[in-house]
């Protein structure tokens, strides 16, 4: 799985699971390949990223519905990403800095990001294209 460039993990919402029962679980030594592009997984159980987590050539990621609460801890160069989806995402609590990410284009936090307690002033707007947020409470502006 070194090449590979495209991981898409799907959970249809019509086959009568409830939510608790979306479980993937990954390998203890399981690692993100560094070439990824493309990162989609919906319902992601996760609560953030591997620490190993590369991500340097990514250039979407999709984490829709997922319990995601930061997307990675520490800082990652991420200067190719263009997208980020977190729409649906309840646990999300904490945002990355922006200033790792100058080429974001969409950021989407649409429904239901109602933990969202902290987003890094450090964004440039300059790429950004599409911003979605519906129900955002910030408490702190970092």
């Amino acid at each position: 799985m070194k090449k590979l460039r495209l991981l898409k993990i799907y959970c249809n919402d019509h086959d009568g699971l409830m939510r608790e029962e979306y479980k993937v679980l990954l390998p203890k030594d399981f690692q993100f390949p560094h070439d990824l592009r493309y990162l989609h997984w919906q319902r992601c159980t996760l609560t953030s990223l591997p620490w190993n987590f590369y991500g340097k050539h990514l250039i979407e990621i999709n984490l829709k519905s997922s319990n995601i609460k930061q997307l990675w801890k520490g800082n990652k160069c991420l200067e190719e990403l263009k997208g980020i989806d977190l729409s649906n995402s309840k646990q999300l609590v904490k945002m990355p800095k922006f200033s790792s990410m100058p080429n974001l284009e969409r950021l989407n936090l649409e429904g239901g990001c109602e933990q969202l307690r902290s987003f890094p002033s450090s964004m440039k707007f300059e790429s950004l294209k599409l911003f979605i947020s519906i129900d955002v409470k910030l408490e702190e502006v970092s």
